[in-house]
């Protein structure tokens, strides 16, 4: 055995090239590169926040999983965008729906994955995050589901059965039912409190980044 090792290919940043060399390549304004770029950004925060959390501590084993999880980590990031933008306007249901799903078709055409499954539970996912952050701020079932999708991404096992679920979801039980017991991943269980709040100050935190870089390159141009 040789004194020098091969290193070991991250995945995650071979993901995160992927999505951002089709981003610029299919960019048609200096708006669309700027925010394609500040999402995957702020995917990488979150990344590299998530690893403080214990549970957190897996590592994608191919470039398939690798994009999945880089997918899971963009939802949020789109869906604080999408919070900001809306704030400063009025718009109808229908069109918020619309845009959604164009960003989440873009994401998987970038990242060279094919899910409609997966683009409809993401705008689920959105709709989650979107009841957890108005005025109410209601349970983090966000976080439950956001963990056990991010099982899903690194095992490739499917734990839940997102079709049968309606967002927001009403409660723990009505998620629970959706999910396949002998695959669900307890280990977020153990001490729920304190590492939902730390996931969602994560993701909070990187959203903001996200933001401030968006609203410092609009006001230099």
């Amino acid at each position: 055995m040789g004194i020098f090792r091969k290193k070991a290919t991250d995945y995650f940043e071979v993901a995160f090239h992927t999505f951002v060399n089709a981003a610029n390549a299919s960019a048609q304004s200096r708006f669309d590169h700027d925010l394609w770029n500040a999402w995957a950004k702020g995917a990488v925060e979150i990344r590299y926040g998530l690893k403080e959390i214990p549970v957190f501590n897996m590592t994608p084993d191919s470039l398939d999983k690798a994009k999945r999880l880089f997918e899971l980590y963009l939802q949020p990031m789109i869906s604080l965008w999408f919070h900001d933008w809306e704030s400063k306007r009025r718009l109808p249901d229908e069109e918020k729906a619309s845009v959604r799903k164009v960003a989440f078709n873009n994401v998987q055409a970038f990242l060279g994955i094919s899910s409609e499954n997966a683009v409809k539970f993401y705008i689920g996912f959105d709709r989650e995050f979107q009841s957890f952050m108005g005025k109410e701020r209601k349970p983090f079932y966000y976080v439950g589901m956001f963990y056990q999708r991010y099982c899903e991404c690194l095992t490739g096992e499917r734990i839940v059965d997102w079709s049968k679920l309606e967002f927001p979801i009403k409660s723990s039980a009505q998620f629970l039912n959706a999910c396949d017991a002998s695959k669900y991943h307890y280990d977020f269980d153990k001490n729920p409190t304190p590492q939902r709040t730390q996931v969602i100050e994560v993701l909070i935190s990187a959203g903001a980044s996200m933001l401030h870089t968006l609203e410092s390159r609009f006001e230099a141009d």
